[in-house]
Formats: C-alpha cells, sequence, structure tokens
C-alpha cells in the first residue's frame, strides 16, 4: 500500500507533500483511518489539516490551480502526523491488527473488523 501511495501522490499531489515523500520513503503509511489521542492533540492535529486546506483554498482563489490538496487525505494527513508529531507519534502492531487479518490473538488496542 504504502509503495501504492508515494507513486500516486509523487504524480499528482502538492509539491510540499511530493517533496516529504521524496525525502522520507522509508517510512511506513499510517492509516488515518484511527487517529487517537488527548483532546488537546487531536485539535493540534486537525488544527494543523485545517490550516493546509485553508492556505491552499486561498492560493487556488488568488489563481494558483496547482495549489489545490486533491483527494490526497492519505498524504497530507502522514505529512502532519510525521511532520508535527514525529516525536508522539504511536503507530503499528501496539495500536491496530492487521486489515482483515483476521487476528483471533493480538494485544493491539483496537482490533480490525
Amino acid at each position: 500500500m504504502a509503495n501504492l501511495i508515494i507513486k500516486r501522490a509523487i504524480n499528482k499531489s502538492p509539491y510540499f507533500i511530493k517533496k516529504f515523500i521524496a525525502e522520507n520513503q522509508l517510512l511506513p503509511t499510517v492509516n488515518m483511518g484511527l487517529i487517537i489521542g488527548t483532546r488537546a492533540i487531536l485539535l493540534e492535529f486537525l488544527g494543523i489539516i485545517l490550516k493546509l486546506i485553508t492556505e491552499a483554498s486561498l492560493k487556488i482563489q488568488q489563481g494558483n490551480k496547482d495549489a489545490g490538496l486533491g483527494k490526497y487525505d492519505m498524504e497530507v494527513g502522514n505529512y502532519v502526523a510525521y511532520r508535527y508529531f514525529a516525536d508522539r507519534l504511536v503507530h503499528g502492531r501496539e495500536v491496530s491488527t492487521i486489515l482483515q487479518g483476521f487476528q483471533s490473538v493480538s494485544s493491539a488496542w483496537f482490533k480490525h473488523k
């Protein structure tokens, strides 16, 4: 999945996402479907995403048609997670089981169906 996201993102995503992926190709892709934390951390995380969306919208209104974020929510979420929360980011098998992995025994906090 990470390779698919990297190829798709490099082809059409905004420049800052392309640059981030090029510089961090070995980072695992974090699933944006599961975001947990304190209220303050979630507000900080969502606030940064909102700022990126707002800045992109403003640039589009100013005539820069290439500034849009498009359908790259996974890439934008990973960018924010790794760029701003790397020292607080917890992910992997400790957090969730493998999607459709049907693990009957796991110590993960969340289990995929």
